[in-house]
């Protein structure tokens, strides 16, 4: 078992090519998209997360990454969170 974070990047379900090159770009390999219905202002739209699974070092990466989102989408928010988990791989 091993300590990690997991960062979820929330943001609109657009461009989900140039997400992933961008994700690739940014040496993250590894990661989960996520479909999803989201609200904003009370009105739906189809949402996405994208979770990625490393260490703490990745935080500024990822921080890049949500705000490279948010200007290729023309986004006015990107909502990015991380929790500390514990993952085994089985």
């Amino acid at each position: 078992m091993k300590t990690q974070m997991m960062f979820d990047i929330y943001t609109e379900d657009v461009k989900r090519e140039e997400i992933c090159g961008t994700l690739l770009s940014f040496g993250i390999s590894s990661f989960t998209l996520i479909p999803v219905c989201g609200f904003d202002k009370g009105c739906s739209e189809q949402s996405l997360i994208i979770r990625i699974i490393g260490s703490a070092s990745l935080l500024e990466n990822v921080k890049k990454i949500g705000w490279n989102i948010k200007h290729t989408n023309l986004q006015a928010t990107v909502l990015l969170s991380s929790y500390n988990c514990i993952t085994e791989i089985l």
